[in-house]
């Protein structure tokens, strides 16, 4: 059993009132990890509309730790549509339309399969995640319909695998028919390995009910070991090809993979971030984080230790 808060239409936008939160952030993520029957709690959004308002869903999962630019740029892909320019009134009117039906969620796994919940804490995050939330909401709905504000969420979940993820969403997101989950390519491999699926004797059988309404669009990721555009689209066209065949894949799901530019050319990582925090490099911590976010990161002292700075919570 899933669990959602109401959503809240009047969402922080600077660093200073999301300290306000934080006692409130933390009293959601004590009574969310006390619930064994909870597993996704709605925290923040940009619009009022319900969950439900959505027909196609964006996810953009991450540990947010903190958030960066580049999860910026794949979060403002999920609202990228050239007929929202137009001037055309019926073409405008299609566009507000098809951006109303729209919804991004930043998603935030308190179980992670690979990652610790350190350094920073998670209310920490939910507020940065809050934050970013509030920059992609203002600058897609310039891009799409200025009439139309872009309903970005901002959740929790203890599922750590995007399998699990898939199903609580479907529970919650009754009128979505298509789930896009942004990734970058590293999480991409996750997906698809079958040490994360014991359960099923590591086979990947099970994502066929993840691909019924799911699709993965894919930021390439140049560097820090996974190689080139050239090796990752190698990768798909093996699974086209049949190399997951042998452990339950269908050569039919990598029509259900899309890979999207990385504009920015070099990969931004949440380690590069912590290492100009230690090193007090601003000129490199405006490259890396928004405006908002870099302003409460230094406000808060976060990552200026392996603790995170704050006081907030971890677990």
């Amino acid at each position: 059993m899933t669990s959602a808060s109401p959503a809240s239409a009047d969402t922080p936008s600077t660093p200073a009132a999301m300290t306000t939160l934080l006692p409130s952030f933390r009293a959601t993520l004590r009574a969310f990890t006390a619930s064994p029957a909870t597993a996704f709690q709605h925290i923040r959004s940009t619009t009022a509309a319900p969950l439900s308002a959505a027909k196609q869903l964006f996810v953009l999962d991450s540990s947010f730790n903190p958030p960066t630019k580049a999860h910026f740029r794949i979060a403002l892909s999920a609202f990228n549509d050239s007929t929202a320019t137009t001037t055309n009134t019926t073409a405008g009117s299609a566009a507000a339309a098809a951006a109303a039906e729209k919804r991004l969620l930043l998603l935030l796994a308190t179980n992670n399969a690979d990652k610790a919940p350190k350094p920073a804490p998670f209310d920490d995050r939910l507020a940065m995640m809050t934050l970013l939330s509030s920059e992609v909401s203002a600058l897609s709905s310039t891009c799409t319909s200025p009439t139309t504000p872009a309903a970005v969420d901002v959740a929790l979940t203890k599922h750590a695998r995007f399998l699990d993820k898939a199903s609580a969403l479907r529970s919650e997101y009754t009128g979505a028919h298509e789930f896009v989950f942004l990734t970058g390519f590293d999480t991409l491999v996750r997906i698809f390995d079958p040490r994360y699926y014991p359960e099923a004797e590591h086979r990947l059988d099970g994502l066929s009910a993840f691909f019924e309404r799911g699709v993965v669009w894919c930021m390439f990721r140049e560097g820090e070991g996974y190689g080139g555009r050239r090796e990752q689209e190698a990768w798909l066209d093996g699974l086209r090809g049949g190399k997951l065949e042998g452990v339950g894949g269908r050569r039919e799901w990598a029509g259900r993979v899309r890979f999207i530019e990385n504009d920015a050319g070099e990969v931004v990582s949440s380690t590069k971030v912590r290492e100009a925090v230690k090193g007090g490099n601003g000129e490199v911590l405006e490259a890396l984080l928004t405006k908002s976010v870099r302003e409460y990161v230094l406000e808060r002292g976060l990552y200026l230790d392996d603790g995170g700075g704050g006081a907030g919570f971890d677990h």
